[in-house]
Parts: C-alpha cells; sequence; structure tokens
C-alpha cells in the first residue's frame, strides 16, 4: 500500500474513488459517513458538521441531507445499486469543554445520519456514534476495510504510519 493515494476529507468534503484509495479523517461533534460497494469494489467518503441547514444558509456538504444525498448520487451514477451499498456512521461527540461548543449538536448530527441513511435505503453494517472523544477513521475504497480509533487529544504524529509525509 505504499504507493497508494491518501486523502484527508475535511469537514464539508465528500470524495469518491474507484481506484484503491486510503480515505481518512479525524472527527469530533461531526459525522463521517462512508459508502462500500461491496460488487463494484469501490467507495467514498464524507464529513458533515451540520444537522441541517437555517433557512439562510447555502445548501451544501456542510450539512447532512446534501453531503449524504451527493454520495448517494455519485455511486448510482457510477454503476452501484442501493442494495449493494453497505455504510457506516461515526462520529457525533459531545464534548462542552469545546471551543463554541454547541449543546447536542453531537446527538443531532448523529439523529440526521441514522434518519438520512433509512431514507435512502442505505444498510448501515457500522456504526460507532455518540461519547465524549474524537474519533480517527481510516477507509480502504478498495476492499471496504475501516480503521477506527478513539483519541482523547489527536496530534498530526498520531497519523503515522497510516500516513507519512515522505
Amino acid at each position: 500500500m505504499e504507493n497508494i493515494e491518501k486523502i484527508f476529507v475535511q469537514p464539508g468534503f465528500v470524495h469518491f474513488s474507484k481506484e484503491s484509495t486510503l480515505l481518512y479523517t479525524v472527527l469530533g461533534s461531526g459525522i463521517s459517513f462512508l459508502m462500500y460497494d461491496k460488487i463494484q469494489k469501490y467507495g467514498g467518503m464524507g464529513y458533515f458538521i451540520r444537522p441541517f441547514r437555517e433557512s439562510n444558509a447555502d445548501n451544501n456538504t456542510y450539512f447532512a441531507y446534501p453531503a449524504i444525498s451527493i454520495l448517494v448520487d455519485i455511486m448510482k451514477k457510477n454503476g452501484s445499486q442501493i442494495s449493494n451499498i453497505e455504510g457506516a456512521i461515526f462520529g457525533g461527540a459531545e464534548n462542552s469543554s469545546a471551543i463554541n461548543y454547541s449543546y447536542q449538536l453531537g446527538k443531532n448530527n448523529i439523529i440526521a445520519a441514522i434518519d438520512i441513511f433509512e431514507h435512502k435505503n442505505i444498510k448501515i453494517v457500522k456504526k460507532d456514534l455518540g461519547g465524549d472523544t474524537g474519533r480517527k477513521i481510516v477507509f480502504h475504497t478498495e476492499s471496504g476495510d475501516m480503521f477506527l480509533t478513539k483519541e482523547e487529544r489527536i496530534r498530526d504524529s498520531d497519523w503515522y504510519p497510516i500516513v507519512s509525509k515522505k
């Protein structure tokens, strides 16, 4: 896996790849959602930070419904059938001591993610939600392998050897 592309998925972004790729991210109250086509052997990851948009906000992937819908649409446009897509949802931590803490943001993100996956008929095969610690997620788009760690504190150096700066 030394030559495999590695992409850090930031909040408000969705990434899909038919190529063998490692997608990774770091979460707090936001939700990282993964979709894997078990027949086509490809997938993607998204990361939203708000359950729903306020009436004057742009309809973008910082919000649950557009983010999840976009990845579903991309998967379908690339030949996936809904019945072959497996989903995973991670995140939704509550940390009341965090800067700019928003009451029950993590809980509301979790509810939104689960509701949208159910609405889109995406089967959730893995989830790790809630609590008060951050998470690091790594997803291999070709194999569907997912790796999660829970962290009290997350540093750039924690990613070695998954992602090296070389």
